[in-house]
C-alpha cells in the first residue's frame, strides 16, 4: 500500500474508532429541593449551578418551579452519567440542596424497548 493510501486508510480507521466511542447526550429529569440557606439567594445559587453545569457539559433544556415535595423540576442533557452524578454530588456538597436525577427516554426509545422485551 502506498504512503498516501496508507495515510488515508489510517485516518478512516481512526474516524471509525472515534465514532464508536462518541457519547450521545442523555436527557435527565432533575427533581430538586432547595436548602433553607439558599432558598432566598436565587440569583447567586443559579449562577453557581450554571457555571458548574457548563463546566461539566450539561445543557439545561427547561426549569420549572413547583409546589409540593420538590421545589423544582429541570430537564437537562448530560454528556454522560458521570457528569450528571458529579453535578448532583457537587450541588449537595455546596449546601445548595439535594437533587434526584432520573434518565428520561423519548417515546421512540420506549417503544423499541417494549419490542425488544417481547422478542
Amino acid at each position: 500500500m502506498g504512503m498516501g493510501r496508507r495515510k488515508a486508510y489510517d485516518c478512516a480507521v481512526l474516524r471509525a474508532i472515534d465514532q464508536r466511542h462518541v457519547e450521545v447526550a442523555m436527557k435527565y429529569v432533575l427533581l430538586g429541593n432547595l436548602s433553607p440557606e439558599w432558598a432566598s439567594k436565587q440569583s447567586e445559587r443559579i449562577g453557581k449551578a450554571k457555571a458548574k453545569l457548563d463546566k461539566l457539559g450539561i445543557k439545561v433544556e427547561s426549569i420549572h418551579y413547583t409546589q409540593g415535595y420538590y421545589d423544582f423540576v429541570d430537564i437537562v442533557d448530560a454528556p454522560n452519567e458521570g457528569a450528571m452524578l458529579a453535578f448532583s454530588v457537587w450541588y449537595a456538597t455546596q449546601g445548595l440542596g439535594r437533587i434526584q436525577s432520573m434518565p428520561a427516554f423519548d417515546a421512540k426509545t420506549f417503544e423499541t424497548a417494549i419490542k425488544d422485551a417481547a422478542g
